[in-house]
């Protein structure tokens, strides 16, 4: 593999070594001195301050503690910026929001962040001075209500005797009787408990409208905002009696505001929730039916940005992506593009300006540039960062400089000259001149975007130096189309920041290739400086320690000036380090999209090559034939064994794996544990013993599928490496939790097996870990269950335990806690149907993988079933609406198909208003999508079932018998 190393990177490394060497010498060094500090600083007050803890509010992300009991979220970080100016220690009280109001109120809590201020509130509480921020609040009424304001946009008369919902404690009363009195208008205010009463009042119809400050709320379909009411103010409260907090929370914020004025802004860029989807108006629906497809321009020679694939012939960059996320992205309208290639800007705004596309991609989002070709710029599509390439190695940029621009770029002579006033612009013939008038001297400097310099082979001589002023990227339109800049606007704001900046990295690094005589010859100098620096550092490390009795005074000196060195250089470096913690997310949210891929593209060969090994094996081959299959299927199981354990330990590290506790009886959890026991034990000789206690009550709210997940592979591991003639025993036990209404439930497992040592049980947790011994590695497996299983049971708040010793046996032990509930409302696990007769059960297959669609066929004729096949799901729409009702028992339906996917077809048949038996007929999933959202996908668009390639035949059938037992009251049996 061929990689570029770039010498400010080495330099980088080199300065955090010499960096962590001084530290060394200063803490060696001066031991006494640090220890005076720390006495003095404990003798002074540190203050405590309690402060409440609660979650999401609204729209806002206020505090989280995820799976490894790490803190964040909008309020905790900002809490934590006070502290830095404050140095209080802080005291966290959880509880609900309005619960720690009270608190704060009675002085038992003494801060708490996320108060609305009001006039009423000051009788009870104290206010910071400054805001955290400001919510808009709306009024919000049926979408199908007439729009008075097209006819009466400043008269509100017409809202004079209606209902408006205001929620209890939100505070929003205030701010509607002020604007109702402004505008004089008689309102009938309503005080409803909760947001959820509020929509259901409207609904109803028993109020006209209510007031919300809710983001989501401006995407429902259903709902129109009528006015903005004025601003609520977010502050931090305080308690009456804590003048003291007031005092100093106040000057710190004062601090914060005059140091970075814009903190609270970029905190709530962080954590503040954007919508996820949006809506077109009927005007904007009907400007897309009239101008579909969208004409979009883009340039054809940057492959990261826009471009066509050479090997491919499709395109791709950061403009496919922006196509494909916006197509679907509007709930009620479905976009359309044409991408239209072009070799420069000047001919895509000539294109614009005669009305051949309608949209120009990657445009500078400048103003001036806007305005002097006549077109709109939309807001910002893509943040690219800048590089000023230079021979000066201590280029400072707020410094008056002279830069070389080739003479055609009018948007980055806009850039310059908007960001930087004071540098003299050297126009220049082409890019390469541009390059040449550095390196003579001619110029101090030129300017490029991240990507092309990325991309660039030439430059290894000069020096590059990341520009504070980013870049930033728009779409451009024509001046008449305000429709579409509204719709194009509408499109960026719900599209996710990583999506582009996560493209443009992915396809940046696809394009990038060196040899390794490049890097050799590219970095001959850094690497030889790094060896030297390697070998200076051990030398001042040697130094430091033989110097160390000499006095004190003098060594503070000198460290204090190589620290202000140091400074200097790590001031430099800050910008390339966020670029590589930028590349570094991008990079994570790369890897999880393509395992998502690869878990598609995976399970489809593996659907055949297990399924047509299944059919073989029924055939009665001879033996030589019926061992190579037993061995294909085992294979088959390991790797897909394996497939499974990587794509679930990526999506938790990712933080897409969720506790979903639920009501369940943990005695039944505990049986389908066992049950699915007994079919591992089958062909073994080993004694199973289970011990089961019984707990105050059976019923328990907890996630069932993580715990029998963790608990069948702890088993299966005992039965794995515990050979035949041994022993395991499983026992659950319940202790008191915290709370009366807490329970732990201890699970625990005893084998006389292998064991290990006491070496490989401080790694059985790793990823990929197994005791690297024969008596191990004889058994097969992925190195992945147990990290699994200790990620499931930390999710779940739990935790575990292991004991072993080589040749004696492990005992694991497992504790969840759990709370008690009713026996209502019971989840169960799935358990297999009764066996009912199938035979002439009549089925649509909907599949266009030809090899899965002949398995499954050839599997269900063999259990008696009739089969038909259909490729797509418009296909199987017109097969199943052709024929009379009735014609068909069931519907296997795949996903991801041409012209019409399962999800449509789905809803298209439950849509068919004309036929009985469009709503009861199961339709089940048969889908390589195996993910959790994958399933909620299919159980949305009106599916019975999910099932995940490969598919399992007794599975299938069971579900099949299932879904044919809830489907109204006809006869299983068919004769």
């Amino acid at each position: 593999m061929a990689f570029f190393i770039k010498p400010k990177t080495l330099k980088l490394i080199l300065t955090a070594f010499i960096f962590s060497a001084f530290f060394c010498i200063k803490n060696s060094v001066y031991a006494e001195i640090s220890a005076d500090n720390t006495e003095r600083k404990s003798a002074s007050a540190i203050k405590t301050v309690k402060v409440g803890w609660f979650e999401t509010v609204s729209n806002v992300t206020c505090n989280v503690i995820n799976s490894h009991n790490e803190r964040s979220g909008f309020c905790y970080e900002y809490q934590q910026e006070i502290r830095s100016y404050t140095g209080w220690q802080y005291e966290y009280v959880s509880g609900t929001w309005s619960e720690l109001f009270e608190l704060l109120k009675q002085g038992k809590i003494d801060l708490l962040s996320g108060v609305t201020y009001c006039p009423d509130r000051e009788n009870e509480i104290l206010f910071s001075e400054t805001a955290m921020f400001e919510e808009s609040c709306y009024i919000y009424a049926k979408n199908k209500e007439p729009d008075f304001l097209e006819y009466m946009p400043s008269d509100f008369s017409w809202l004079n005797g209606r209902k408006i919902g205001i929620v209890l404690e939100s505070n929003q009363k205030f701010l509607l009787e002020k604007w109702a009195s402004d505008k004089k208008i008689d309102l009938d205010i309503v005080v409803i408990q909760t947001p959820e009463l509020a929509r259901k009042f409207l609904e109803d119809g028993r109020i006209f409208g209510y007031v919300s400050s809710d983001e989501s709320e401006k995407t429902r379909r259903d709902l129109k905002s009528i006015v903005c009411i004025g601003k609520k103010l977010i502050k931090f409260g305080i308690s009456k009696n804590r003048l003291d907090l007031k005092r100093e929370l106040d000057q710190a914020l004062e601090k914060i505001n005059f140091i970075n004025p814009y903190f609270d802004e970029d905190l709530a860029r962080k954590y503040i929730s954007r919508s996820t989807v949006a809506t077109l108006s009927h005007e904007e629906i009907d400007w897309v039916r009239q101008h579909s497809p969208l004409r979009i321009a883009y340039l054809d020679n940057n492959l990261a940005m826009s471009g066509i694939d050479p090997k491919t012939g499709k395109l791709i960059g950061t403009v496919e992506k922006y196509i494909e996320f916006a197509g679907n992205c509007f709930t009620n309208g479905k976009l359309t593009f044409e991408p239209i290639p072009f070799s420069n800007l000047e001919a895509e705004l000539q294109a614009l300006k005669n009305g051949d596309v309608d949209i120009i991609f990657q445009i500078s989002q400048n103003p001036f540039f806007g305005e002097k070709y006549d077109m709109l710029l939309s807001d910002t599509v893509l943040k690219i960062p800048m590089v000023a390439v230079t021979m000066d190695k201590f280029f400072n940029e707020t410094e008056k400089h002279t830069v070389a621009v080739f003479k055609n770029d009018f948007p980055l002579r806009l850039y310059l000259s908007t960001n930087y006033p004071s540098w003299e612009i050297v126009l220049c013939e082409s890019h390469q001149q541009c390059e040449e008038f550095v390196k003579s001297g001619k110029a101090e400097c030129f300017v490029m975007n991240s990507n092309s310099f990325s991309n660039s082979r030439t430059l290894d001589s000069m020096f590059s130096i990341y520009l504070t002023k980013l870049g930033n990227m728009a779409f451009a339109v024509r001046p008449e189309d305000t429709l579409l800049m509204s719709i194009l606007n509408q499109s960026i704001y719900i599209m996710p920041e990583s999506l582009m900046i996560g493209a443009l990295a992915i396809y940046s690094n696809a394009i990038q290739k060196f040899t390794l005589d490049e890097i050799l010859r590219n970095n001959f100098l850094a690497i030889t400086g790094a060896m030297i620096g390697s070998f200076l550092l051990v030398i001042l490390i040697i130094q430091a320690f033989l110097k160390k009795t000499q006095k004190a005074e003098l060594m503070t000196k000198e460290a204090m000036e190589n620290t202000l060195l140091l400074n200097e250089e790590l001031k430099k470096s800050h910008d390339e380090l966020q670029q590589a913690l930028t590349a570094a997310e991008n990079a994570n949210a790369a890897k999880t999209i393509f395992l998502n891929n690869m878990s598609h593209d995976i399970r489809t060969p593996m659907n055949a090559i297990i399924g047509f090994t299944n059919i073989a094996l029924k055939e009665s081959p001879k033996e030589s034939i019926k061992s190579c299959l037993l061995k294909i299927a085992e294979s088959s199981d390991h790797l897909l064994t394996l497939i499974n354990d990587v794509l679930d330990i990526s999506r938790i590290e990712s933080g897409k794996t969720k506790f979903e506790p639920v009501p369940v009886n943990i005695h039944e959890l505990t049986d389908s544990v066992l049950d699915i026991m007994q079919g591992l034990l089958s062909n073994r000789d080993l004694i199973f013993n289970v011990e089961r206690s019984l707990p105050k009550s059976p019923y328990v709210l907890a996630d069932q599928v993580r715990i029998r997940e963790v608990l069948v592979n702890i088993l299966s591991n005992a039965v794995k490496f515990t050979d035949d003639g041994g022993s395991i025993n499983f026992r659950t036990e319940f202790r008191p939790g915290k709370t009366e209404n807490q329970v732990i439930v201890i699970f625990s497992v005893k084998d006389t097996g292998i064991g290990m040592s006491q070496e490989f049980i401080g790694k059985i947790f790793d990823e990929f870990a197994q005791e690297n011994s024969d008596a191990r590695t004889h058994y097969k497996g992925t190195g992945l269950g147990m990290a699994i299983t200790k990620r499931y049971i930390e999710l779940m708040s739990g935790r575990i335990f292991v004991e072993s010793k080589k040749g004696m046996g492990t005992t694991v032990t497992v504790e969840i806690p759990m709370e008690y509930t009713n026996g209502d409302n019971i989840q169960k696990l799935p358990s297999s149907a009764s066996k009912a007769n199938l035979k002439n059960v009549k089925v649509l297959i909907v599949e266009d993988n030809d090899l899965n669609a002949e398995i499954a066929t050839m599997q269900l004729e063999d259990l008696g079933l009739d089969v038909t096949r259909v490729c797509n799901g418009k296909e199987a729409v017109e097969k199943f609406e052709s024929l009379p009702e009735n014609t068909f028992d069931l519907i296997l339906m795949d996903i991801m198909m041409p012209l019409m996917n399962g999800y449509e077809a789905t809803q298209t048949i439950r849509a068919m208003k004309n036929r009985s038996d469009s709503q009861n007929i199961p339709i089940i999933a048969m889908t390589a999508n195996a993910f959790a959202e994958d399933v909620k996908a299919s159980f949305d668009a009106g599916m019975n079932a999910h099932l995940a390639k490969p598919i399992v035949i007794e599975d299938l059938v069971n579900v099949i018998r299932r879904c044919l037992q809830k489907s109204s009251d006809s006869t299983l049996s068919r004769t």
